[in-house]
């Protein structure tokens, strides 16, 4: 008879292929629905998401059962690829860039033996992200070879888009899988792991993706970004990886039926999936530092909360120091804990006045009045608490206690505990400055996200929520608004004959300057590379111009050592019914591209 069981330490060789089964599987479902939903060019795909679940199954699994995952994939890639339209040849070459890039990614990263990327600490997350651009880069590099040989000559449109798409999918997919591997119940129930907040979360976040990308006539591509946010303050970094696949899943999907903000005929494929993808990158690039500084903030609470919590058993098990005040004779009797927190060990009484001379001097009156209220009858008893300044240093204690009576009701003295709360103390101001940390790492990543790096001005999204605001204010018909939009006269030549270097100060050069001439109340913000937009809330037309005509002629006239001096050309449009932000930009860079036809150093205002 044969044995049923496998070797001691060893898994059954059904539990040793259902891993790389479930990844061939998932591998080729993901791998087909993209290609089927492609936005790409070359057939590639918004997200990719085959090369997060290998990527994760590696890292998840022995490395003796790497070769069988490998399997697996190459296996799944290949028949993806050639179902979705690519020869033999180019279908093998794209196989083996993919296997490269995740069984790179996974060997950098760690395994078994190193542990799987922890996505709660700021420098794993920071190492997981190098890696996986580095990774990315290798595959990328090998497609677009695989491409050039097969199918004609390689392509950089073709590696960008090779690079962001199976980027989005290590970053997005695998942190996913990782993270729910490490929070998935050990014996427990799933019920217990999907916890109704849980789900509301998740709920949360598709309820708001949903009508952000089925309706296009405005962008609210704001709104995901905030769900995002919320989920991961909520559940940290599987908040984070998991509000991002259903935004990246809801959003791909609508995108490819024709809906939503990124649908717009206009614009070419290439240019709609890379802004998308940048979306995607952008939120995952944010999402993930917040994660593990939420989780790295609540990890602290919960040990100081402990460390609270040990501290109230052991005053509450250990010995209170007492002491006594004797009113007749004026002295003060402690016990041992009571002299060890005054720094006195040889003697076991003392003067009351040298008892209350060890107080801080801020404290001495304080503590002098609690008491005698309570001698004079005034309450009760008392409570106070005060600093003690001995050979130990300054410590914080609290001492309760009540009046000393004889037998016959006369009054002999008072007697109270005393206990040291220094630890106490200690935790409340540390929990007190890792509070005060995670909010404003919070606030450096809001206002990160809405500025531009080089400049220090609005960027692209923070400029268009803002006009959006000020349409709508304007289509009420309580405020006038105009915007003007500023291009650099011939900075493609500043840039080669300088440098990038010249032609980033010349840019900080422009909005310091722009940015002297504008109103209380006015934005400015960087809408890309040298083009800036200016909005003007209550300017009409003509102090529009005006505006305008100040900002291009303070820049002509201005001169900065060490470089070139340059004009811009600068369309102005007021609000006229427009429809929407997007219309009122459209006419503000027609009027633009009217200046320039002018012969540049010009403005010039749209019909």
């Amino acid at each position: 008879m044969g044995n049923d069981h496998a070797e001691p330490g060893q898994p059954k060789r059904e539990a040793r292929l259902l891993g790389p089964i479930c990844t061939g599987v998932g591998y080729f479902l993901t791998a087909y629905l993209a290609l089927l939903l492609t936005h790409g060019t070359s057939g590639l795909a918004t997200l990719w998401a085959p090369s997060g679940i290998l990527f994760a199954a590696l890292i998840l699994s022995d490395r003796r059962a790497r070769p069988a995952y490998l399997l697996a994939g190459g296996c799944a890639s290949l028949a993806a690829n050639l179902l979705g339209g690519n020869a033999w040849p180019l279908a093998i070459g794209f196989t083996i860039a993919n296997l490269t890039e995740s069984l790179l990614a996974a060997s950098l990263v760690g395994g078994r033996a190193r542990g799987a990327p922890s996505f709660t600490a700021p420098r794993e997350v920071a190492r997981f992200c190098a890696v996986g651009l580095g990774a990315t880069a290798l595959g990328a590099s090998l497609g677009t070879l695989f491409s050039g040989v097969f199918s004609g000559a390689p392509s950089l449109d073709f590696w960008a888009s090779w690079f962001s798409t199976d980027l989005l999918g290590l970053f997005i997919v695998g942190p996913v899988i990782l993270t729910t591997h490490a929070a998935w119940p050990r014996g427990g129930r799933i019920r217990d792991w999907a916890s109704r907040p849980a789900m509301l979360d998740v709920a949360i976040v598709v309820a708001v993706t949903i009508p952000t990308f089925a309706f296009g006539r405005y962008s609210l591509l704001f709104l995901p970004l905030a769900a995002s946010f919320i989920a991961t303050l909520r559940r940290g970094p599987l908040g984070a990886t998991a509000s991002v696949t259903i935004i990246a899943t809801i959003g791909c999907l609508f995108t490819a039926l024709g809906y939503g903000p990124l649908a717009r005929p206009a614009e070419s494929d290439l240019a709609l999936t890379l802004y998308f993808q940048f979306y995607l990158l952008v939120m995952v690039a944010s999402g993930l530092p917040i994660a593990s500084l939420v989780t790295a903030r609540g990890q602290l609470m919960d040990r100081l909360a402990e460390t609270n919590r040990l501290l109230m058993i052991a005053e509450s098990s250990s010995d209170v120091g007492h002491w006594r005040h004797d009113l007749r004779s004026g002295m003060l009797f402690a016990s041992p804990a009571t002299l060890r927190i005054h720094g006195i060990d040889d003697r076991t009484s003392f003067p009351v006045k040298e008892a209350l001379a060890s107080y801080h001097p801020e404290d001495r009156g304080r503590v002098n009045a609690a008491i005698n209220a309570a001698i004079a009858g005034e309450t009760d008893g008392f409570e106070y608490e005060a600093r003690i300044i001995g050979p130990r240093g300054e410590r914080y204690v609290r001492s309760r206690g009540a009046i000393d009576r004889a037998a016959d009701g006369a009054l002999i003295g008072v007697v109270g505990t005393l206990q040291d709360i220094s630890e106490q103390r200690a935790t409340e101001l540390v929990l007190l400055m890792a509070r005060k940390t995670a909010e404003e790492a919070a606030r450096k990543a809001i206002t990160a996200a809405e500025t531009d790096p080089l400049t220090g001005i609005a960027n692209r999204r923070k400029l268009l929520d803002a006009i959006a605001r000020h349409v709508d204010v304007a289509r009420s018909g309580s405020a006038e608004l105009s915007c003007a939009m500023i291009d650099i006269d011939h900075f493609k030549g500043i840039n080669d004959r300088f440098g990038h270097a010249v032609g980033d100060r010349v840019l900080q050069s422009l909005v310091a300057t722009a940015r002297e001439a504008l109103r209380a109340g006015d934005l400015i913000g960087r809408l890309g590379g040298e083009e800036f937009v200016i909005v003007l809330p209550n300017a009409a037309e003509d102090q529009a111009v005006l505006i305008g005509e100040r900002i291009r002629a303070a820049i002509e006239t201005t001169r900065v050592d060490g470089l070139p001096a340059v004009t811009v050309s600068i369309g102005v449009a007021t609000y006229a019914a427009d429809p929407s932000a997007t219309e009122l930009l459209a006419r503000a860079d027609a009027a633009l591209y009217a200046a320039k036809r002018a012969g540049r150093n010009a403005i010039r205002l749209a019909a």
